[in-house]
């Protein structure tokens, strides 16, 4: 077993309210990520209590993803614990937090995530950077006319 975490921050042009309203929505997973393909099989709130099931797949392989929101503070953060993941994947925690930046014309948003897995963390950690990298642009892109 292996363990690791990675951190990325990415920032957009959006007051931290607007943001937030944003991650809100679980479908907005699905227009986020290109590789995996997201596809979001329940509907919630990033809310404690909350459950966000989705299908990932990568090729030909598909394979189902359930998450429970554990913690939750808002406009500040949220955290998502794996329940049910694919292999290579054993644990996941996932905080998702908001920073107001900028005097709040900018938000700062930072995925931490911490994992044990069948696999070196190396693995993980590179993947996880090039989704986040695909995230960055695909956020940005979202809120580029405010």
């Amino acid at each position: 077993m292996f363990k690791g975490s990675i951190e990325y921050q990415t920032i957009v042009k959006a007051p931290r309210s607007e943001v937030w309203n944003f991650f809100q929505d679980s479908k907005a997973l699905e227009g986020l990520t290109d590789f995996p393909k997201v596809t979001v099989l329940s509907n919630g709130e990033s809310k404690a209590g909350e459950t966000v099931e989705i299908q990932i797949e990568a090729g030909p392989l598909k394979a189902n993803w359930l998450s429970a929101i554990t913690e939750s503070k808002e406009e500040e953060f949220f955290v998502d614990i794996g329940q049910e993941m694919p292999f290579p994947l054993i644990k996941w925690k996932h905080t998702h937090s908001f920073q107001a930046l900028a005097e709040g014309e900018l938000t700062g948003i930072t995925d931490h995530v911490e994992f044990e897995s069948y696999v070196p963390s190396v693995f993980i950690k590179a993947g996880l950077y090039n989704m986040f990298k695909d995230r960055e642009k695909a956020l940005q892109s979202q809120f580029k006319d405010n």
